[in-house]
């Protein structure tokens, strides 16, 4: 497996320079223009109000719960959800562009909008974050494709903010998420282990996280971080708050 400290190595080497908005292709010194910068930044709820209870999903008509929940509850065992962006229109082109293109350095652009979500929620008393869980990428997907976005947000969040990095969590299928229908997904609990090696090194350093931050990239139906939750809740985890960029509404 790759070292963080190549990860960081790399994602910084691949900076872009050209003027141009990834968004909207407008003429600009920065990877996101300041119009499209504006635009994202008043479509961020990082209010407590009106969500689900459940899933954190913002609510419409709703009260305390979602339609989604309210039809079937998939998240569980995490005791806090907070999606930054409804997955629709042009968020849904941005990444895209991250995840499909490959423009890494779109990840400088999340990783502060998530640092920003992680400081509220501690403000509000909803944890105190020191460590981070990334959900883990496909079995060989980085020594194939030489990177993954969640593991960069991660490495980049430790890098610039001291938050520990605490990859206990591996995932057991190379099978991608997206190929996979809704009912395929509510019963992919066997997708993801607990790290054996992982749990030993941390074991042997004498440091046991009592609560941690699961970091992902998009909630669709809530499988992947109800999974990964359920096996944090397994080894002693006492409280799980989960941070996601989009979430499917």
């Amino acid at each position: 497996m790759i070292k963080q400290e190549k990860i960081v190595d790399a994602v910084f080497a691949v900076i872009s320079k050209e003027p141009n908005c990834v968004i909207c292709g407008r003429h600009s010194s920065f990877l996101i223009c300041s119009f499209c910068d504006k635009e994202m930044l008043q479509k961020l709820s990082l209010s407590f109000e009106n969500r689900c209870m459940y899933c954190g999903r913002q609510l419409v008509s709703e009260k305390d719960v979602c339609m989604f929940c309210r039809r079937q509850r998939v998240v569980q065992h995490a005791d806090y959800v907070f999606p930054l962006f409804p997955y629709e229109l042009w968020n849904k082109h941005l990444l895209f562009e991250w995840k499909i293109k490959k423009q890494r350095r779109l990840v400088f652009f999340f990783v502060e909008y998530i640092q920003k979500a992680l400081t509220m929620l501690e403000d509000h008393g909803v944890g105190t974050f020191e460590y981070i869980v990334p959900v883990p990428p496909r079995p060989g997907k980085i020594r194939k494709e030489g990177w993954d976005q969640i593991v960069d947000v991660c490495t980049l969040l430790h890098k610039k903010w001291k938050y520990q990095v605490f990859p206990i969590l591996k995932r057991i299928s190379v099978i991608q998420q997206k190929h996979l229908t809704r009912v395929m997904r509510l019963h992919s609990e066997n997708m993801f282990a607990i790290d054996a090696k992982q749990m030993q090194r941390w074991k042997i350093k004498k440091k046991w996280p009592e609560q941690v931050v699961l970091i992902d990239d998009v909630m669709t139906t809530g499988a992947t971080i109800e999974s990964c939750a359920s096996l944090l809740k397994t080894i002693g985890i006492q409280k799980v708050v989960v941070v996601t960029l989009f979430v499917a509404q």
